[in-house]
Formats: C-alpha cells, sequence, structure tokens
C-alpha cells in the first residue's frame, strides 16, 4: 500500500480517538462526560475555575481547574469528547463570569475566547497528543512521562493564550482612551493595575501542568485496570456505582446551588447595609454642615462674647461641628473603606492606606472612580475590582511598589456613593459648592464573611442527607432485589450443578414469588424428562455393557482341556462402557498338545460408548488377522490401516499383542505405544518388557511394526494391564505407579494368574481408597506350561439341610481331578463344620423363611492337585478362627463347646485362614494331595 494511502487511513484514528475507555459500552462513556460536565460546572459556579493561592510574599497565583478537568476528560473519552467537554465548561465559565463573577480573574480575564474558544481548542489538542502519545501502549514508566509532556504543552499553549487575550483587551482599552484628557496617567495606573492582577504565570503554568499530570495519571491507572477486567460484574456493585454517580452529581449540583444562593443572598444584604451605612452617613454630614453655618450666623451676628468665652469651650464646640468626626467609631475591618470626599480630596478616612487629603483620582485607578460616578447616578450597588490603594499612591509617588508594607493583591469589591447635601455657607451668606460625597467600599472577602460558615453547615448538611438516601436506598435494594436475587442465583447454581431437589424459595415480591414458582414447576418437568432419559439412558448403556462384555472372554479356563497355559483376566470401566479391552484366542489348528494362542492387551483413547466402539473395531481387526494366519507384524499393520481409514474423530489405541506357541514356549510380541507388561521367568524373577514395536494403531497409515520374542519354561508368567493400573490415584491425586506394582508382583510371586490378577486389582482398590475412579482398570495374566485353575461359585441359604448340596457341588470337581476319597473325606470335616456354624450364628436376627445366604466357591490348582475353598457370609463379623485349639482332654465332656470342631476342621485341611472383606466374613480352605 502506497505511504499516502497509509496515511490517510490513520489520521482518522488521531482524530477520533475514543480515549482509554474506547471498549466501554456508550451508557459507561455518557456517565463519565456527564459527571465531568457537572463538575466543570460546579467548579465555575463554586468559585474554583481559577484557585487562588497567595504565596507568603503576597503574590497570587491562579491554578485552572477547569484544564485538568477538560485534560481527564480527553484522556479517557478522547478527542471529540474532550473538545465538547472544554467547550462545555468554557461555556459555564463565561455565563458565570457574566453573571455572578466572584474573582477578578472572572471579571477582569475571562471573555468566550479565553473561556470557551481556548478551553475547547485545549480539549482538542489533548486528544490528539493522548492518541499520539499513547497509540504503541507503552510502558508505565513512559505512559507517566509522555502525559506529563502533554500536559505541559498544553498547559502552556493556553497560558500562552491567556496573557495574549489579557494584552489585546488592554489594548483595546487603551485605544479607547488615547485621544482624552489624562490618557497619559491613566495607561500608566491601567498598566501597572493589569499586571498585578495577573499574578504570577509562569508559577501558575507549572502548578496546573502538575496537577494535570497527576489527574491524568490516577486516570489512566484506573483505566487501564477498568479495560483489564473482562466479564461482567454483579448487581450490587452496578447498582451502588449507579447509585453512587447519581448521589454525587446530585451532591454536587446541590453544593454549586447551595453556593450561588449563598452568594446572592450576602450581595443583597451587603447591599441593603452599605445603602443603610451611606445613607446614615450623608445625613450626619447634612447635620454638621447645619450646626456650622447655624455657628457661623451666631459668629457674624455680634451676640457672642469672645473674651468672656472659655478656652476649652471653644474646642469642644469645633469638635462637634467637624464633618470628619462622623466616621468616630469607623474601623476598616468592620465596615470597610469608609471615604468622605470634598472637592475630589479625602476629607475623612477609616483606611490607613488612603489619609486624609489624598487626591481620590490617586487613590483608585479610572475604573474605581467610574464605578463611584455610576453608583451615584443609579442609586446602586456596583462590583469592580479593587487594586491596593497603597500600591497606586507609591506608583505616582515614585516609590518602590513592590516594597510598601501591607499591599494587597487585586480582588473583586463592592461599592456604594451618594452625594451629600451642599448646605455650607461662606461669610457672604452664599452657599459653597463642596462637592461632598459619601463611598463605602467593602472586598468580596468581607461582603462575604459569613458564607463560609453557611457553606459549611449546609454541605455538611446535604453530605449527610445524601449518604442517609444512599444507605436507606442500598438497605431497600438489598432487602427487595439483591437477597432474592441471591437466593434465587444460589438454587439455580445448584440445580445447574446437578441438584435438582433444590428450590427457589423468593416470595419477597409477587413479581419474585412468580419467578420462584416458575423455576420450581421447570426443574420439576426437567426432572421427570432425565428420569425418563435417564431410564432410557441406563437401558441403552446396561444394553452396551452386555455387548461389550459379551465380546470379550468370560469363560474361565477358557480351555480346559489344555494343560500348556493358564489364562485369566479382568476389566473394570470406569463408565458403564469402557475403552479398554482384553482378548484371547486360538489360532490355527490348534489342539491340547500343540498350537498357538493369540492374547491382546489394549487401551482406545476416550472413555464411553465411542471409546467402545471403536474398541470393537479395533478387537475385531487384531483378532481377524492373527486367526487366518497372517504373521503378527503384518497383521498389527493391516488392523492399524484400516483403523487410520475413516478415523475422522482422530480416535487411537494403545496395544500390546503376543502370539504364545505353547508347545515350545515361545512367544512373539508386539507393543504399539501401550504399557511395557512384567515377565515373570525362574532364572531372573519379574522383568519389564520395554520393547516398543512402533506407534499407537490408528494415527499414521503405513508405519511397520517391528516384532519381538522370548522364550518361556514353564511356570514364566506374564502380567499385562492397561495404565488405569498405574494411573490410579488416591483422594491426594498420588499415583500408584509402576513401582508399587513391581513390589506387589515380588511378594506374589508364586501366586497363578486368577490370585494374580485378583491381588493387583485389590490393591488398586486399596491405594485409591475411596477416590472415584477416573480410567478403566484392565488386567491379564499368562502362565505358561502349566495346567489351567479351575473354579466355580455355589450361592445357597444358610441352613444345615443345603450342606449335602453343598458336598456335592465340590465333590463333582474332586472326582474329575482324581482327588483320593480319603481325601475328600478330610476336607468334608472342614466343609461340614464351618457350613454349620454359619448356618447357625452368622444371621441371628433373620427370621427362619430369610435365613440369609452362603456363598461356596473353588479353585482348582493342577501343580501341585490342590483345591481351594472359600465360604462366605454377609453376617454379623465372627471369626471362628480367633479361639485358641482345645486341648483333647481325658474326659469327652470336657471338651467346650465347639472348641473340638474347628480343632478338628484344622486338622484335616493344609491350610485355613479368616479376614473381613467389606460386610462379609470369608473363611478359606486349602486341601493338597
Amino acid at each position: 500500500m502506497p505511504k499516502a494511502d497509509v496515511a490517510k487511513k490513520e489520521k482518522p484514528k488521531i482524530l477520533l480517538w475514543r480515549g482509554m475507555l474506547d471498549s466501554r459500552n456508550e451508557q459507561h462513556r455518557v456517565v463519565i462526560a456527564i459527571t465531568l460536565a457537572v463538575a466543570s460546572a460546579v467548579f465555575s459556579f463554586t468559585q474554583l475555575g481559577f484557585a487562588n493561592f497567595v504565596l507568603p510574599d503576597g503574590t497570587s497565583v491562579y491554578i485552572v481547574t477547569l484544564l485538568q478537568i477538560v485534560a481527564l476528560g480527553s484522556l479517557l473519552l478522547g478527542t471529540v469528547a474532550g473538545t465538547a467537554i472544554g467547550l462545555f465548561a468554557g461555556g459555564v465559565l463565561y455565563l458565570h463570569a457574566c453573571v455572578l463573577p466572584l474573582d477578578h480573574y472572572e471579571l477582569t480575564f475571562v471573555t468566550p475566547a479565553s473561556s470557551i474558544l481556548f478551553l475547547g481548542l485545549s480539549g482538542f489538542f489533548l486528544g490528539i497528543l493522548f492518541a499520539f502519545a499513547l497509540r504503541k501502549n507503552p510502558s508505565q514508566v513512559k505512559r507517566v512521562v509522555y502525559i506529563t509532556i502533554v500536559c505541559l504543552l498544553v498547559s502552556s499553549f493556553y497560558h500562552f493564550n491567556f496573557i495574549a487575550n489579557a494584552f489585546f483587551l488592554l489594548v483595546a482599552e487603551f485605544a479607547d482612551v488615547a485621544e482624552s484628557s489624562g490618557a497619559r496617567a491613566f495607561l500608566l495606573e491601567e498598566t501597572i493595575s493589569r499586571i498585578l492582577r495577573l499574578g504570577d504565570v509562569n508559577l501558575q503554568m507549572w502548578a496546573t501542568t502538575f496537577l494535570m499530570a497527576v489527574l491524568c495519571g490516577i486516570g489512566d491507572y484506573i483505566a487501564r485496570r477498568v479495560n483489564a477486567h473482562e466479564g461482567a460484574v454483579g448487581m450490587r456493585v452496578v447498582f451502588n456505582a449507579w447509585l453512587a454517580i447519581v448521589v454525587t452529581l446530585s451532591f454536587m449540583a446541590m453544593a454549586a446551588v447551595t453556593f450561588a444562593v449563598s452568594t446572592q443572598d450576602a450581595i443583597r444584604d451587603a447591599e441593603d447595609e452599605m445603602r443603610s451605612e451611606v445613607s446614615y452617613l450623608t445625613r450626619q454630614i447634612e447635620a454638621a454642615d447645619n450646626r456650622i453655618n447655624l455657628y457661623s450666623d451666631v459668629l457674624q451676628g455680634g451676640n457672642f462674647d469672645f473674651d468672656a468665652a472659655d478656652e476649652g469651650l471653644m474646642y469642644d464646640m469645633s469638635d462637634v461641628l467637624e464633618p470628619r468626626n462622623v466616621l468616630n467609631g469607623y474601623t476598616y475591618e468592620g465596615d470597610g473603606i469608609v471615604l468622605v470626599t470634598v472637592k475630589g480630596g479625602v476629607y475623612a478616612s477609616d483606611y490607613d492606606h488612603i489619609p486624609v487629603g489624598t487626591e481620590l483620582d490617586k487613590a483608585f485607578v479610572n475604573t474605581t472612580l467610574q464605578a463611584i460616578e455610576k453608583s451615584i447616578e443609579t442609586g446602586t450597588i456596583q462590583r469592580f475590582v479593587l487594586d491596593d490603594p497603597a500600591v497606586l499612591i507609591a506608583s505616582t509617588e515614585s516609590e518602590d511598589v513592590a516594597g510598601v508594607e501591607g499591599s494587597e493583591p487585586p480582588r473583586i469589591a463592592y461599592l456604594y456613593a451618594e452625594e451629600a447635601p451642599n448646605l455650607f455657607k461662606g461669610q457672604d451668606g452664599e452657599s459653597i459648592d463642596l462637592d461632598q460625597k459619601v463611598i463605602l467600599i467593602r472586598t468580596s472577602e468581607q461582603v462575604f464573611a459569613e458564607r463560609g460558615a453557611v457553606m459549611v453547615w449546609t454541605t455538611l448538611s446535604e453530605l449527610v442527607l445524601m449518604l442517609a438516601v444512599f444507605a436507606l436506598v442500598f438497605q431497600l435494594l438489598n432487602r427487595l432485589i439483591a437477597r432474592p436475587i441471591d437466593k434465587t442465583n444460589e438454587a439455580l447454581a445448584r440445580i445447574t450443578a446437578g441438584d435438582l431437589e433444590a428450590r427457589v424459595d423468593a416470595h419477597e415480591t409477587s413479581e419474585f414469588e412468580s419467578l420462584s414458582a416458575g423455576i420450581n414447576s421447570t426443574v420439576d418437568t426437567l426432572q421427570g424428562w432425565i428420569a425418563e432419559a435417564e431410564s432410557r439412558m441406563d437401558t441403552e448403556l446396561e444394553t452396551a455393557k452386555a455387548i461389550q462384555e459379551s465380546a470379550l472372554p468370560q469363560v474361565f479356563p477358557p480351555y480346559p482341556d489344555i494343560f500348556r497355559f493358564d489364562v485369566y483376566a479382568t476389566m473394570k470401566a470406569a463408565k458403564q462402557v469402557g475403552g479398554d479391552f482384553y482378548d484371547f484366542f486360538l489360532i490355527g489348528d490348534s489342539g491340547p498338545d500343540a498350537g498357538k494362542l493369540g492374547f491382546v492387551m489394549a487401551d482406545v483413547s476416550g472413555k464411553g460408548v465411542p471409546a467402545a466402539l471403536f474398541m470393537m473395531k479395533a478387537k475385531t481387526q487384531i483378532r481377524d488377522y492373527l486367526e487366518n494366519g497372517v504373521a503378527l507384524g503384518e497383521a498389527i499393520e493391516n488392523a492399524n490401516r484400516l483403523l487410520c481409514d475413516g478415523n475422522e474423530a482422530g480416535m487411537f489405541v494403545t496395544a500390546w499383542v503376543g502370539v504364545l506357541d505353547y508347545a515350545t514356549g515361545h512367544v512373539d510380541y508386539v507393543n504399539a505405544g501401550h504399557n511395557p507388561p512384567l515377565l515373570w521367568q525362574y532364572d531372573g524373577g519379574w522383568r519389564w518388557l520395554k520393547q516398543r514395536s512402533g506407534l499407537p494403531l490408528g494415527l499414521f497409515d503405513g508405519l511397520p511394526y517391528k516384532t519381538h520374542s522370548v522364550d518361556c519354561k514353564p511356570g514364566d508368567q506374564f502380567l499385562l494391564y492397561t495404565d488405569g493400573v498405574t494411573e490410579a490415584m488416591d483422594t491426594d491425586d498420588a499415583l500408584y505407579g509402576e513401582d508399587r506394582l513391581e513390589r506387589l508382583v515380588n511378594e506374589h510371586y508364586l501366586l497363578h494368574p486368577r490370585r494374580l490378577v485378583e491381588t493387583v486389582r485389590r490393591d488398586v482398590s486399596a491405594h485409591a481408597h475411596g477416590a472415584e475412579q477416573s480410567d478403566d482398570i484392565t488386567i491379564l495374566a499368562l502362565e505358561v506350561g502349566v495346567p489351567p485353575e479351575i473354579t466355580a461359585t455355589l450361592v445357597v441359604p444358610a441352613d444345615v439341610d443345603e450342606l449335602p448340596r453343598v458336598n456335592e457341588f465340590i465333590h463333582n470337581e474332586l472326582d474329575r481331578r482324581l482327588c483320593p476319597v480319603r481325601a475328600q473325606n478330610q476336607l468334608d470335616i472342614a466343609v461340614e463344620e464351618l457350613f454349620v456354624n454359619v448356618a447357625h450364628y452368622a444371621y441371628p436376627d433373620m427370621p427362619a423363611e430369610e435365613p440369609g445366604e452362603v456363598r461356596v466357591s473353588y479353585t482348582y490348582s493342577a501343580d501341585p492337585p490342590s483345591i481351594c475353598v472359600d465360604i462366605a457370609d454377609d453376617g454379623i463379623p465372627y471369626n471362628p478362627l480367633e479361639k485358641p485349639d482345645a486341648v483333647t482332654p481325658d474326659n469327652i465332656a470336657d471338651v467346650p463347646i465347639g472348641g473340638l470342631g474347628i480343632l478338628m476342621a484344622k486338622r484335616s485341611v493344609d491350610e485355613m485362614s479368616y479376614k473381613r472383606v467389606g460386610s462379609s466374613n470369608v473363611v478359606n480352605i486349602v486341601k493338597k494331595w
């Protein structure tokens, strides 16, 4: 793209920059804009538009607080909003300067240019400069530096133009009087007064810049924190924020109105009081003139004996007749500047800086003299800027102005003047024109002396009222809206978390009652739908589980006529259906003495029905290829190709596949990304088969799978498992691990497949200790060169009449295994003693028609020939073996009840043990032959 086009596109981004709060919604931006606008109006109407500070040397510094508000608006809301806020603030400032100026800065220097134009341009330039400085989101330190530089540039711009405007005002006034008489003196006086009125402009610019930078820095920090916050906030926070904004705006508006009303009341009271005082003094001067005229008539009539008069009496009469004595009791601090003038000179004064005899046109600048004349003509109070008369008098006498003691900064003053009647007569009896005037001047500090106390108490009362309103509204919100919503949300949270028994109980208003009823009704309907769906899903999952289980070998031993190996496997799914699977099958023309056995342990990625479906596909492919005589490595490659075809879900399966030649003990195996199995051999104990053949099946088509092999002897045993064993976690998320598995099998290396698998499963469950099962647990054990164990279970009522049935159940297996009759009889003694013991004592509280159950199971082992019988019940905890063995006495009558039967049972078998498994009593008997 050409550079010109780039510049053309970037330019509007600077001009139309929307500030730090660009991402906020328009409602928030409008509220902030209104708040800043109201703040600017309040600042203007509370005499804070130009905040005046007097330095120790008497110099005034005026900080432009409105410029800080405009800067904050430009930073937060952007160029357009900042310009609008500047124009509004300038308009309010100009309006206040015209209607109710309370500071000489407003009265003298505020014009449409210095207020509306300059503040509007300042907002515009601030927006552009902020957009340019912050466009690349600089670091925190750079942001502070850039913001300070922008504030300095715009503050300098505003103050330069402000001084230029003041200069142009002065030039305009000079032009008006340039041709009039006395213009030279006026120009000198006006120049001095205007310079004094500006104060320390340099310090003013730096102070304004500093406060602008501080306020904008804080605003920038808060805006970035707000932008960083994601997500909706609570209703309480939102409502309280809006309530705080409304209360704050209301308080600011009330403070501004109160300030304006108090100011108007103070001016009106001052006007009434000043008019009354001047009228009083005028009457006193009139009375004094009458006394002087009367005294003059007496003297001229010759009726007074001067020789006989006492000298003291003459002085007393002189004091009474002297008009300037009418100011006795008046003070500047209490009454303001009170002057009586005669023929343009000060005749009486209560102000030390304007002594008697001072010419009035030297004590005041021309604007003050004009205010005196206008007040006399209109009979109204006049407002003007009062410059320190001491400085003016000193300047006309060529004294050091800065060194005049007691000099004060210019400030707004209020003046009222009247002409005193001209009643004084000369010796010839004709009236003499004395041009007598009574002038009363009070500064704004004197006029508004009571306003501060009124504002303090009024503002505090308004603040207390606003806080009370805030607290009341907050409590009403909390009681009528927030609490019911919280209760509703709490119930909804429980419902969405799965607790459909939760109910909404909010009845504060009819609306909430209707809402609660609607939600509760919806939940009840949802419960019905869920129950129906769960019932249907349970049925479907049970069907899927049955199909899956039927696809896995469930009969053990699977090949009882083949005495060359023993195999046992189990799977416990984490869900109703799982992705793990095991399989074993005969390959080709396998017979009792020679053939091949294929055995598989696999784990599909994922859980549930999709994993089960993928598992069925993988199991079928592997089994089909091997049963058809395909070499192991080639069979896995073909299965992988078919699993990759159409695998849009991206599922895969890890698998360990072995082929046992049970005539020779040779095993070929392929490990496709599965956990390494354990192999026990007489010459080395347990060891890991860690050889890998390739990646899991279903990931990439065309991969080769290397075949590994191992030669086994009779008694060697494989233990295959899925990661649900080694990655089983307890309640502290600790893994079961390969180390613990290795320690366990080393401790039980003599166990045959069934017992070995059951031992591993029990140990994994003990490790989990109540923690939820997170993965399918599948285990397979294969022992080479040994005949399979035979096992079966019979469940009968706990009734002694069932003993023949139990003996028949056990004898059928013993006869098939050619167990000697003597050994069978010995086993019968133990079984009878233990079964009768359970029938009599295990279920003491059960009725005769429901005697409870006894589970009798056996497992046959061929090496050495033996049978293990378990007799289990769910009755009361009872260990028949905990009593000490009975000692055979000389007299049979001395044998304790039950003692001899247990002793005979122990001596008739090779092993007997008891354990409490869950809620079951289990007695284990082992008989060898």
